[in-house]
């Protein structure tokens, strides 16, 4: 007998939000794997589950596989999927259609097909692992409910750095938005200092785990500080009623269970992260050739001198674009750069310094 490929391809298709592009993904991974199967020369098993994928076919597959000691396992899973705070590993629950526990956890399938001792297993989910309000065993059907991959909540990440920030810490803390004697201003799109708050917030909770030891009350205050000084200036300059401004606090009895590092100079140029979005008329969603409603614009303004400084800019999208991540050199553009998009996020940009520094700035990227 020959070595044998097992692909195992659970799509669920039927859903009525993701289904078309769960069948994309069963397409494109079903004719990857064939492709996999004829480069080595392996016979090649197919068990595909696309309108059928349910409890029954879930679970019946998976049991009765036949495998050789030099046989190869693929299983790959698009579907819904989340995570509960219960959750001891990093993979998420997905969704089995017609289970009457609709959520299943993902690790065990990975231990069932690792069971059966083949030479190789590759395990494979595409499906959200964000947080959700569910346990392991709580019978709730989410697949239904939204339009991308599970629910839009927090990824492990950002509750590792919301706790860090919230959990990990003791003592009070008390900040006011403008310095003695000085007036704090308010826009048609919020309080300048709230704002820069906000940012500054968003900022540490989207950093990496290599950096965690960054996210701090410290690094936190210091940089809505100067988020809020120079927005605060920004207005000022233009507008002499108003007065520049900066938040001040006290934080004698606060204390962390973590190790926690300074920024010295948070942000070295007086930068900033900007966006602007339009509606696509009918043309020009034919000459883009998309189905989405809104063009978003986003680039790094600041003075000529500071642009200078730049290499380049690191955008991160939201997670569900084609290129999520794109890398833009064009300081004669202000790194300026278009996208379709169809809904708001949060969107972070990576500074590169020619001096070999960088910093992070974030923004939500409401629509106008």
């Amino acid at each position: 007998m020959g070595q044998t490929l097992h692909s195992i391809i659970f799509s669920y298709s039927e859903d009525e939000k993701i289904g078309p592009s769960c069948f994309e993904d069963y397409r494109n991974f079903r004719s990857e794997i064939r492709t996999i199967a004829d480069g080595i020369s392996y016979d090649l098993a197919e068990y595909h589950f696309s309108q059928d994928f349910n409890k029954e076919s879930f679970i019946n597959t998976l049991n009765n596989l036949s495998v050789q000691s030099e046989d190869i396992i693929i299983l790959y899973i698009t579907s819904h999927g989340a995570r509960s705070a219960q959750d001891d590993n990093q993979f998420p629950q997905i969704v089995v259609p017609g289970s009457e526990e609709n959520f299943s956890a993902y690790r065990t399938h990975q231990s069932l097909v690792t069971s059966y001792n083949p030479k190789l297993s590759l395990t494979i989910v595409d499906a959200c692992n964000n947080y959700a309000n569910i346990s392991p065993k709580e019978i709730t059907v989410y697949g239904k409910t939204y339009e991308r991959k599970g629910l839009q909540m927090l990824s492990e990440n950002e509750k590792n750095n919301y706790i860090r920030l919230f959990k990990n810490y003791t003592g009070s803390l008390i900040v006011s938005s403008s310095q003695e004697g000085v007036s704090s201003i308010a826009t048609s799109k919020g309080s300048t200092f709230t704002n820069s708050f906000l940012q500054s917030l968003r900022y540490y909770v989207l950093l990496e785990t290599s950096n965690e030891s960054l996210v701090n009350w410290d690094n936190l205050l210091v940089r809505a500080q100067q988020y809020t000084l120079n927005e605060s200036e920004r207005i000022a300059f233009n507008n002499t009623d108003f007065n520049s401004h900066y938040p001040v606090w006290e934080n004698n009895t606060l204390e962390s269970a973590q190790t926690i590092v300074s920024e010295a100079e948070v942000i070295p140029p007086s930068i900033e992260l900007v966006h602007s979005t339009k509606l696509f008329t009918d043309q020009e969603k034919l000459d883009w050739g998309t189905n989405n409603p809104y063009m978003l614009s986003v680039w790094i303004e600041g003075s000529s001198s500071d642009l200078d400084m730049i290499e380049s800019v690191t955008y991160f999208y939201h997670h569900t674009f084609v290129h999520p991540v794109s890398i833009n050199t064009n300081v004669n553009e202000k790194f300026k750069e278009r996208t379709d998009v169809w809904g708001q996020f949060w969107l972070r940009a990576r500074i590169n310094f020619k001096d070999g520094t960088e910093t992070e700035l974030s923004r939500y990227t409401s629509f106008d």
